[in-house]
């Protein structure tokens, strides 16, 4: 599982000691190689990550997050601009969103 924060992405998983070196292996895999995920796990993952999105726009706390961003929008941090993310859901992270970033997709 993961989590989001304004400038950092947290990773959890759990695994015995004796498959840590090729688990570990496995997940730095989705920051040097390719993804492992196969389509339909990928999309899964879209579902998931829509689900939070709607779940986090009634959501006092992210609402407030939501407008600061919006206030401060323009303003950079770095070379990211805080003001731009925050959750996706399937219009930013699905095929079409990629396309249209020029993203190329991974074949199926």
């Amino acid at each position: 599982n993961a989590s989001t924060a304004a400038e950092t992405t947290n990773y959890f998983f759990e695994v015995d000691a004796g498959g840590f070196e090729e688990v570990l292996d496995v997940f730095a895999q989705f920051f040097v190689g390719a993804p492992l995920l196969d389509k339909s796990a990928a999309e899964r993952e879209i579902e998931a990550v829509t689900n939070e999105d709607s779940r986090n726009r009634v959501n006092d706390d992210r609402r407030l997050r939501m407008a600061l961003q919006h206030s401060v929008s323009g303003r950079t941090t770095g070379s990211q601009s805080w003001s731009k993310f925050g959750t996706g859901n399937k219009s930013t992270l699905g095929a079409e969103a990629a396309a249209a970033a020029g993203v190329e997709g991974r074949p199926a």
